[in-house]
């Protein structure tokens, strides 16, 4: 076998030739392609870094706010009970008071109420003292010398009759009084004698 050296000689040149064009427009592209989206794949990680660190420092200002904002949710709380407290012991003040005020009212109104009965009572008691006075002074046929002189019916029986019927229980309670006042004895063995 021989060598053809002018054969040989071409097809390193061909060789040449065609590894310099795939090496220019094929390896450099294709090395330019890669070498873009390494840079690219580059700029990608570093982009997610930073967002990654972004988000962090949201995360972490959010944690912050958060925390913030419980605090300050505590103290409104805090303050809101405090207030709440202070507004329920003024209104029970407020009530304590109110109570205590209908309480007096309650017990003045009963007490005048009290003695209005008490007045209405003894007015209602002085005039059937009157009317009991009257009637029994219409039976007696005619009261001894010494009954008339007596202070508890002197002249008795000489006013009712005279009296007018809207002031007879006044003078009914003051005769009661000056009757329990000025005791006559005289005068009460002195009817006994004469209805016996």
């Amino acid at each position: 076998m021989q060598i053809d050296w002018w054969t040989l000689g071409l097809q390193a040149v061909n060789a040449l030739v065609l590894i310099w064009l795939l090496a220019h427009f094929l390896f450099r592209p294709v090395v330019d392609a890669i070498a873009a989206r390494q840079k690219a794949a580059g700029q990608l990680l570093a982009d997610a870094k930073a967002a990654k660190a972004a988000a962090e420092g949201e995360r972490d200002k959010a944690a912050a706010e958060t925390a913030r904002l419980a605090e300050h949710r505590s103290e409104a709380l805090k303050a809101a009970e405090a207030e709440a407290a202070t507004a329920k012991s003024a209104l029970l003040a407020a009530a304590q008071a109110e109570a205590d005020k209908l309480r007096a009212a309650a017990k003045a109104e009963i007490e005048a109420e009290r003695r209005a009965e008490a007045l209405a009572a003894e007015d209602r008691a002085g005039r059937l003292a009157v009317d009991i006075a009257g009637k029994l002074l219409d039976r007696l046929p005619r009261l001894p010398q010494s009954a008339r002189r007596c202070p508890r019916t002197s002249g008795f029986t000489r006013g009712h009759r005279r009296l007018r019927t809207d002031r007879r229980p006044r003078i009914g309670s003051t005769a009661r009084r000056r009757a329990q006042q000025l005791p006559c004895r005289s005068h009460s063995s002195q009817i006994r004698v004469g209805s016996s």
